[in-house]
């Protein structure tokens, strides 16, 4: 004796031999549950995304901030072994496409910024991320701040000629 198969929908048999079987589709209950199970695991998963896309912003920022403060305190020690001149220098990364990037570079001799008239210059470059675009570095800003000291000699000036 064979048992039979329930059937999971309706059949329709047709004269030629043919069987159709609709099936129920699913209740609102169903529909529901299967979206909630869905949205608990999506919205997790979107806000992970998100805080890692913005972390990755974050870190390409601060990796500009330490490549371009380098760079910028490199030349300044070139340009200050050829010329040995004080000044200061200003300016924006805009030609990288990053105009909300800044930078004050200063060179002094002065005792007090840990120079030696006539013998020692020191040079500070400092580069931020100008969020607000005021132009000036406030407390709420990320910064880099490189320093380092150039000696007054006969061989750097020879060599920059």
């Amino acid at each position: 004796m064979s048992v039979r198969p329930r059937p999971t929908g309706i059949e329709c048999r047709w004269r030629n031999g043919w069987v159709l079987t609709v099936r129920g589709g699913q209740s609102l209950l169903e529909v529901i549950a299967a979206g909630t199970v869905i949205a608990i695991a999506l919205v997790p998963a979107l806000r992970l995304m998100r805080d890692g896309m913005q972390t990755s912003r974050d870190l390409q920022t601060a990796q500009l901030l330490v490549h371009g403060c380098v760079s910028l305190l490199e030349q300044q020690i070139v340009q200050t072994a050829a010329s040995w001149s004080t000044g200061t220098a200003t300016g924006d990364f805009a030609s990288d496409g990053r105009s909300d990037v800044r930078y004050i570079v200063r060179r002094s001799e002065a005792t007090t910024d840990g120079g030696i008239p006539g013998a020692l210059m020191a040079i500070r470059a400092t580069v931020w991320h100008d969020r607000n675009g005021n132009g000036a570095h406030d407390a709420t800003e990320p910064k880099v701040e490189l320093a380092t000291k150039v000696a007054k000699t006969a061989s750097y000036q020879n060599a920059a000629k």
